[in-house]
């Protein structure tokens, strides 16, 4: 293949003697290509010049998929409007030189992207770029400014809240304490069962004796998490049963949001190294909650 990725790759007769191998790498293997090497390849004309277009529209997916989720998850500063792309000619150009120029990509390029992008990573690509039809016009808000929009009608609105924080939470607590101190606030009966790898941190039961299968996440201010294929399969098999609980503390406060059915009301992304879904966007109930010493 050449360039840094060739540099950094098994030789060129192991992919082509042996079947499955990228398959078998892709399970087995400790180590990945990092974004730095991809992006400095998919950034070089004369590497992106001499690959079969099938294979850079599948560099470009992979790459585009990694950058959202190092900007998104672990607040990286990535750049990808020096990617190299065909344009509407089938010249080669930057993806930053087609937005400045007011050049269409590539139609059967775009095609591809579109096709193997979910709508939130072609949304989320088209605002890092500040391009609205790069690919294809998406009106959708990411999970932090959906949190915002409703915590600041909540502050508008002349209603009482629909749960006010009546009680306070010790900071000192583990996140599943903490859920199910909420829970048990709530008037629900709660247990921690997270030792039993059951794909669930708490188990709960409402008065009516309805049981509620409880992630507990610890997130930062944005929100973002993630499952694992256990927890996934799991929130697939419980339904509206099954809650996700996000955790975030400040100094003086605790907010926990909760998630029903996340695979009905979050968009998840499946991460291959890690086996792991990543939300991007969801529907929640949010509380607020004092803390004490």
């Amino acid at each position: 293949m050449g360039g840094e990725i060739g540099a950094h790759s098994l030789p060129a007769y192991v992919y082509t003697n042996l079947n499955g191998v990228e398959e078998f790498l892709g399970y087995y293997s400790e180590t990945k290509l990092d974004f730095d090497v991809i992006s400095a390849d998919l950034s070089n004309p004369d590497f992106v010049g001499k690959l079969h277009p099938e294979l850079h529209t599948q560099l470009l997916t992979n790459a585009m998929r990694e950058a959202k989720i190092l900007t998104t998850l672990h607040k990286c500063n990535v750049d990808i409007q020096g990617f190299i792309v065909k344009n509407n000619t089938d010249s080669l150009a930057s993806i930053q030189s087609l937005i400045d120029k007011n050049e269409a990509l590539n139609q059967q390029l775009k095609d591809e992207l579109n096709q193997r992008l979910g709508i939130s990573e072609i949304n989320w690509l088209q605002n890092q770029l500040g391009a609205d039809s790069l690919l294809r016009t998406i009106i959708t808000k990411d999970l932090t400014q959906n949190i915002a929009d409703k915590d600041n009608a909540a502050a508008n609105s002349d209603d009482p809240p629909e749960h006010p924080p009546v009680f306070k939470v010790s900071r000192w607590l583990d996140a599943e304490a903490k859920c199910i101190a909420i829970e048990k606030h709530m008037g629900n009966t709660a247990s921690d069962v997270s030792l039993k790898n059951l794909g669930y941190s708490v188990e709960s039961y409402t008065p009516e004796h309805k049981r509620r299968y409880i992630k507990v996440i610890t997130v930062q201010q944005d929100y973002a998490f993630s499952l694992t294929s256990r927890e996934y399969t799991t929130a697939s098999q419980h339904g509206d049963d099954y809650y996700i609980c996000l955790l975030y503390q400040t100094k003086h406060e605790l907010k926990a949001r909760y998630i029903q059915n996340p695979l009905k009301n979050a968009e998840f992304e499946k991460i291959i190294k890690q086996w792991e879904w990543a939300c991007t966007k969801a529907t929640s109930t949010s509380y607020s909650f004092d803390l004490e010493n």
